[in-house]
């Protein structure tokens, strides 16, 4: 926590805060999800959930490649999930989370889509844009 507050009262950080906003960001969350990753006083799940949440707002709102950063120490949690509860059991939580990840995907890309398509309908019809002769199509 220290760290944390040195850094972003640095003089340097302050200049490079506002030249360099995704990717220092990124680097902040990158640096909240390792400390998160390999803190002592939890439990491994909520190290897991901790870690994998601060790369994730990292990728997400940040530099999107940062996301892949994370990959090292999910696997090592796969690879202490095979130790501790069986393969089997790994693969179905590892399943489990997969899939409600993929939901959360589709749901966000489909609310997204159907913004865009009414945004785009409203924005390309001719009642809405004034003095527009052309058919819409061949205007893009």
């Amino acid at each position: 926590m220290l760290y944390l507050v040195v850094t972003m009262t640095a003089a340097g950080m302050f200049h490079a805060a506002t030249a360099y906003l995704p990717s220092t960001f990124a680097m902040y969350t990158t640096m909240l999800g390792m400390a998160a990753f390999i803190d002592r006083r939890h439990s491994e799940r909520r190290k897991t959930v901790e870690g994998v949440f601060w790369f994730a707002i990292g990728g997400l709102l940040g530099w999107p490649f940062s996301m892949a950063m994370v990959a090292p120490f999910v696997v090592e949690r796969l690879l202490a999930g095979v130790g501790s509860n069986g393969v089997g059991r790994t693969i179905e939580v590892f399943i489990k989370a997969a899939l409600g990840a993929l939901g959360v995907l589709v749901c966000s890309r489909a609310s997204l889509a159907l913004y865009d398509i009414d945004y785009l309908c409203r924005r390309l019809s001719r009642r809405s844009i004034p003095g527009h002769t052309r058919n819409w199509r061949w205007s893009l």
